[in-house]
C-alpha cells in the first residue's frame, strides 16, 4: 500500500462559499434576456458540473421564454455563456468567502508536508482570480481547472493530469470535496481515498449516499485524518 503524500482539493463548496457571486452572475445574465431571477437555492443546484451544465440549467430549465428567443438555442447557448463569464468577472470575490476551518486546515495540511492541489470544474480565469483576491495561490502546487482536460469531473481526467504533473502515482493521493462529481472522480482514477465535507453543493443527495471514505467536519480534520491513513498503512506493510 501507498502512504498518501499528496492532496487533491476541491473549490467551490469545498474551500470557498461562491453561490452569491455566482447568483448574481446568473440573474444579471438572465435579466439580458428579460428572464425572471432565480433564487439561490435554485442555482445551489446547478453549480459543480462545470459551466456548460450550470449555464445551460440556468438558461433553459426555469423558463420557457428562452424557447421563443430569436437565437437558436446554440447561439443563445454561446451567448449567455459569453455574458455570465463577463459578469462573473465582475462580481467574483465581492460576496465568496472562504468556509470555516479552510486556512487551518490547509496549514495543517502542509505542516503534515503533503503537497495541495485544486482540481475544479471551474473555468481558469475566474478560479485564478479568487485565488489571488483569497490570497491562496501560492499554497498550491498545481492548479487543474475545468478547461485545463478535454473533460472535467465526474470523469477522472483531471486528477490524472494532477498525479502525473505531481509525478505521482494515483494511489498516493487523496481527493477532497462536496459532490458526487468528486467520490465519483476520484474512484474512477483510483486514488488511495476520498473524503468528503457535510456542506457545499450536494445537489440534495444526502451526504452518506456519496459512498466517500468518510465525512470530516471540516477541513481541519483532513490532516488527522490522514495521518492516521499512513500510519496504519506503514505499520501493515
Amino acid at each position: 500500500m501507498n502512504k498518501i503524500s499528496s492532496v487533491l482539493l476541491d473549490l467551490d463548496g469545498t474551500l470557498i462559499d461562491s453561490l452569491l457571486d455566482i447568483t448574481d452572475s446568473i440573474n444579471h445574465m438572465r435579466r439580458d434576456f428579460d428572464l425572471i431571477s432565480l433564487p439561490e437555492h435554485i442555482i445551489k443546484g446547478f453549480i459543480g458540473k462545470g459551466i456548460d451544465n450550470l449555464i445551460k440549467k440556468s438558461l433553459y430549465d426555469y423558463d420557457s421564454n428562452s424557447n421563443n428567443n430569436t437565437l437558436d438555442r446554440e447561439s443563445l447557448f454561446n451567448k449567455a455563456k459569453d455574458l455570465f463569464s463577463k459578469y462573473y468577472c465582475d462580481y467574483n470575490g465581492n460576496k465568496t468567502v472562504l468556509y470555516q476551518g479552510v486556512l487551518e486546515g490547509l496549514d495543517k495540511l502542509r505542516k503534515e508536508k503533503l503537497s495541495l492541489s485544486i482540481v475544479t470544474n471551474k473555468p481558469t480565469k475566474p478560479t485564478l482570480q479568487i485565488l489571488q483576491k483569497l490570497k491562496l495561490s501560492h499554497l498550491f502546487s498545481y492548479i487543474i481547472c475545468g478547461d485545463t482536460c478535454q473533460r472535467c469531473k465526474p470523469d477522472p481526467d483531471q486528477i490524472l493530469f494532477a498525479c502525473k504533473q505531481l509525478n505521482i502515482r494515483p494511489e498516493e493521493s487523496i481527493m477532497i470535496g462536496d459532490s458526487s462529481n468528486d467520490v465519483i472522480a476520484a474512484r474512477a482514477a483510483n486514488l488511495a481515498a476520498v473524503l468528503v465535507l457535510p456542506y457545499g453543493y450536494h445537489n440534495k443527495k444526502n451526504i452518506l449516499e456519496l459512498c466517500a471514505n468518510d465525512v470530516i467536519e471540516d477541513l481541519t480534520k483532513a490532516s488527522k485524518w490522514i495521518h492516521s491513513y499512513n500510519n496504519l498503512h506503514y505499520h501493515s506493510l
